[in-house]
């Protein structure tokens, strides 16, 4: 967002809160200047190429863009991975302490030999009647359960009118569709081997 200069802000502060954390903006192609001013914080940027298909809501821009990031951090041999969306920013400097703990905290109540820890979302969008709705916001887990949240298949469904308007459809029927960030959860889910 280079509105306030608002991405290379959020970066720029990240920088300072989270000084362990290896910082990678994994995105579209964009202004070159700011590309390198990026690049200078010491944060990884990857240039992704949009799918042709984008998607019921732009759902594989997301899968794309996240799947690269997570990938990215998994090959700097990082161990958990915190993916969030570039137009939102966290500013409380506990936050990886936080969600690590949690983690730590509540361990799988059963033992898979697939998903390792749990995954953490958190998000004003996720609420009880958003059926299988994790918010695809914000989210944090090992890096390999993150690969599997973000590893599914591109939805191949086109962007047809039945889904252009978020609220033109009852969350039952935006579930039963599995469209957003249902899409991304149902197929975490039959991953697992869960119905």
């Amino acid at each position: 967002i280079n509105k306030n200069n608002f991405t290379f802000e959020t970066l720029k502060f990240y920088k300072e809160a989270f000084p362990n954390a290896h910082l990678i903006l994994s995105t579209w192609h964009f202004d070159i200047a700011l590309h390198n001013k990026i690049v200078s914080l010491g944060v990884e940027v990857i240039i992704n190429e949009k799918p042709q298909n984008l998607g019921p809501f732009n759902i594989n821009l997301q899968l794309v863009s996240s799947r690269n990031g997570i990938i990215a951090a998994k090959e700097q041999n990082c161990t958990h991975a915190l993916k969030v969306r570039t137009d939102q920013r966290i500013y409380n400097c506990s936050t990886l302490n936080y969600l690590k703990s949690l983690i730590e905290c509540f361990p799988l109540k059963h033992n898979s030999t697939i998903q390792k820890e749990r995954l953490v979302g958190i998000s004003l969008d996720s609420h009880r009647k958003k059926y299988y709705g994790l918010s695809d916001m914000f989210l944090y887990g090992n890096v390999d359960d993150m690969l599997l949240y973000w590893g599914c298949k591109l939805d191949l469904r086109s962007n047809s009118q039945t889904f252009k308007s978020r609220k033109s459809i009852s969350e039952e029927e935006f579930a039963y569709q599995k469209l957003g960030g249902t899409y991304l959860f149902t197929n975490f889910m039959e991953t697992l081997g869960l119905k």
